[in-house]
């Protein structure tokens, strides 16, 4: 699989202690082995707005389309997260959130509960948590739990991250078989100059319909904006 990919992003303040953050992105990616292509243009949107004594609300929404050789897939959130920053010891902080989202896809809309922490250690490594819990739907595959992680640190002198996931999915139906998913992923990304990062993984779909399983390496070469 090769691609390519560009975007932008930016920030608006909308009063005290009170933004709003905004991305678009749009890429494609071709599969030489299968003769598929895939385009794919999002946008989001996120208001973060501070409450007090170091809690803050987060609202924030997303729409995104994929378009392959034979399909049009549209999906989209809105989410609402409360945040809570705190310090457990000394030089090491904590960003805790918990919140409720309704995704949309194509063809159905589901409920989640949203869990995450973000933390600086005082060794300056940067961790990050998520889990996600999704409400069940009938004949419809969708991920009933997601669990990802994220660790960063400094490698001779450069940008490490380190990153792992784990998914799964059921509910679906096909041709009256059950359908079940579940994804492990893993990823290494290093920068190696201000503007070029590449990154490595492997990502493992077990499905119990055989067509659908997939075992395949993925590689990336990211190339950021220079500011002349």
């Amino acid at each position: 699989m090769i691609g390519a990919g560009i975007g932008t992003s930016g920030r608006s303040l909308y009063g005290r202690g009170k933004y709003l953050n905004m991305n678009i992105d749009a890429s494609y990616a071709h599969s030489p082995a299968h003769h598929i292509g895939i385009a794919t243009l999002s946008a989001s949107a996120c208001a973060k707005n501070y409450l007090k004594d170091l809690w803050h609300l987060d609202v924030c929404g997303s729409t995104q389309r994929t378009h392959k050789d034979i399909t049009d897939q549209n999906s989209g959130h809105f989410s609402v997260s409360a945040v809570r920053l705190f310090t457990s010891a000394p030089f090491t902080h904590h960003h805790a959130t918990v919140g409720v989202k309704r995704y949309f896809a194509t063809s159905y809309i589901q409920n989640q509960l949203t869990f995450g922490i973000e933390t600086i250690h005082n060794n300056g490594l940067f961790s990050e948590i998520s889990a996600t819990l999704g409400e069940p739907l009938e004949n419809t595959l969708v991920t009933r739990k997601s669990l990802s992680g994220s660790l960063r640190m400094q490698a001779w002198g450069k940008p490490l991250m380190t990153s792992a996931g784990y998914s799964a999915a059921k509910g679906g139906k096909l041709f009256g078989v059950d359908w079940d998913e579940k994804t492990t992923s893993f990823n290494v990304t290093y920068q190696l100059f201000s503007s070029v990062t590449l990154g490595v993984g492997y990502t493992i779909t077990d499905s119990t319909i055989d067509y659908y399983d997939v075992s395949e390496p993925n590689f990336k070469l990211r190339l950021t904006a220079i500011e002349l």
